[in-house]
């Protein structure tokens, strides 16, 4: 009988014991998500998640997946969220995000105006919507939507870089370098600025500011996946090979879903006559 106790004793401690794992990794992963750091989400949360997680694990892993480039896997579990609260404002954003990666403007578009239809004066949601219309050539409804963002709230960095994207994807330069420089006047380690100031140097054929801007994006947000790219892409067009490859590295790291990485990887190698490594990863 005394055997029969213990043993009941050691199952019950068992499961509490993993009980207690199962929730700590969710809630380390949740919140390594909500400070940007996407890869260390993944990876505290892949074994935990399960059909029971609930909408906002789902929603942070769906979330996490996004950003470090398993498109598909993430659109499973943001469905998921999506199935316990279907009017979940941040899945509905980053199921919009997810199918303007896509280029399926129209449909990120719907998911859009979903979360806005429950809140319209959402900044994040409209500040992804204008992006979305910007991605697709509509720079006019970007700009309509971006100002009616302006009237909330017009001491929003994001506002002016919004802004900013959209005129450089129209190849109005001027004024998107003064949105661009406006973010930074709001916040001096604005991330989106220094990078959208580093896209337009680079079409304007300034190298060096180009540069600059570049560093400076990954020196404010470390994890600016995007900024390693394109700083990386700098070095790559002009044969800096070793440091073209720390940066796709980087790049890699932030977005190991992504083939985008390991293909400038090989390319880079290829470039410094490392021909083995670079068809090693070409196979990945």
């Amino acid at each position: 009988m005394n055997k029969l106790i213990i043993k009941f004793f050691v199952v019950i401690l068992a499961l509490t014991f993993s009980s207690s794992s199962f929730a700590q990794g969710i809630d380390a992963g949740i919140n390594a998500a909500k400070s940007g750091d996407y890869v260390k989400a993944v990876n505290l949360m892949k074994s935990s998640i399960n059909s029971e997680t609930g909408y906002e694990a789902n929603y942070y892993y769906g979330l996490s997946l996004f950003q470090t480039g398993a498109t598909k896997q993430a659109e499973t579990y943001l469905n998921k969220a999506l199935k316990d609260d279907d009017e979940g404002i941040e899945a509905l954003r980053t199921m919009g995000d997810l199918y303007s990666s896509k280029k399926d403007y129209t449909k990120a578009d719907s998911y859009y105006k979903k979360a806005l239809t429950q809140e319209p004066e959402n900044l994040s949601v409209l500040f992804q919507q204008a992006e979305n219309y910007t991605k697709a050539g509509k720079v006019d409804d970007a700009i309509t939507t971006l100002t009616f963002a302006k009237t909330i709230s017009d001491k929003n960095p994001n506002v002016y870089v919004g802004l900013g994207d959209a005129y450089y994807y129209r190849r109005a330069y001027p004024p998107a370098l003064d949105n661009y420089k406006q973010a930074l006047s709001l916040n001096p380690k604005s991330a989106g600025a220094q990078y959208g100031l580093g896209q337009v140097y680079f079409k304007q054929k300034k190298y060096n500011d180009a540069l600059d801007a570049y560093k400076k994006s990954i020196e404010f947000d470390r994890n600016f996946a995007d900024g390693y790219l394109e700083l990386g892409r700098l070095y790559y067009f002009n044969e800096n090979y070793p440091n073209a490859l720390d940066a796709f590295t980087k790049y890699a790291a932030l977005k190991p879903g992504s083939i985008e990485g390991e293909t400038y990887i090989a390319k880079t190698l290829y470039g410094q006559k490392k021909y083995d490594e670079a068809l090693k990863n070409s196979m990945k």
